[in-house]
């Protein structure tokens, strides 16, 4: 199949749109005992993350977990990483990323708060 310009156009535009998202971050702040209890953990927080339903929950989860929050509104979508941008892009308001990172560095987690499509009824069509 091939991009068309009507396709083209609409992966160009998909890359303008501003998403507003909280970002859970969890690092280790205590000492693991064994490989199995890191692995433990990082499961919990998966299972918080799934069942957070909008960033309404979000510092609900967040204290569950002790992990923190930051803020982010209006961010374009193709300042993010590529593999984030088609997560971000494939999700709706309230969703969760899957955790992503490690224990030693931070695990990481996107919630969308909001989302700013572009206009495309007014851009010219093609004849």
């Amino acid at each position: 199949m091939r991009d068309t310009p009507s396709s083209a156009l609409s992966l160009a535009l998909s890359r303008v749109i501003l998403v507003g998202y909280d970002r859970f971050v969890w690092t280790r702040t205590t000492s693991f005992s064994s490989q199995a209890q890191a692995t433990e953990r990082a499961a919990a927080f998966a299972t918080v993350l799934q069942n957070t339903r909008g960033c309404g929950e979000v510092g609900k989860a967040a204290q569950q977990l002790g992990a923190e929050i930051v803020d982010n509104d209006g961010v374009p979508v193709r300042s993010l990483p590529p593999q984030l941008q088609e997560m971000m892009l494939s999700m709706q308001v309230g969703q969760a990323t899957p955790p992503f990172g490690n224990p030693e560095d931070g695990v990481r987690s996107l919630v969308i708060c909001g989302r700013d499509d572009p206009q495309t009824a007014a851009l010219p069509k093609a004849e």
